[in-house]
């Protein structure tokens, strides 16, 4: 459970988009072999129950608009006020958080399209 709640991180995201593929082509053409099968071998569920959480946990552009909206703006703010903390520091903004600079519908527009659909597709 430890490694499903770290793998939220979007830091394994690409990796378990690849992960994943790999492990629905393995048994995409096992039409005849029990489904159970996939879940049995313990790296297989790790990485499943890894998945299924990271999916959950970006899953907010699949949402109702309303709950969307809602708290796409808030995790913006949250950036925003980290970037807001890098730029009284002295350090870099990273480009995420900068206030000044993030077009908020393209940047919810390019979450879903770069993130969300790989993942789902």
């Amino acid at each position: 459970c430890i490694e499903a709640i770290l793998h939220t991180d979007m830091v394994h995201h690409f990796d378990m988009v690849k992960e994943t593929n790999l492990l629905y082509q393995m048994y995409a053409d096992d039409s005849f072999q029990d489904p159970t099968q996939q879940i049995a071998d313990k790296e297989n569920r790790q990485t499943i129950m890894n998945m299924l959480l990271h999916s959950a946990d970006i899953s907010n552009p699949c949402k109702p608009w309303a709950i969307c909206y809602n708290w796409a703006m808030r995790c913006l703010e949250e950036f925003f006020n980290q970037g807001d903390q890098e730029r009284k520091l002295g350090i870099p903004v990273q480009i995420l958080n900068d206030r000044t600079k993030v077009n908020r519908p393209f940047s919810q527009i390019g979450f879903a399209e770069f993130m969300i659909g790989p993942l789902e597709a």
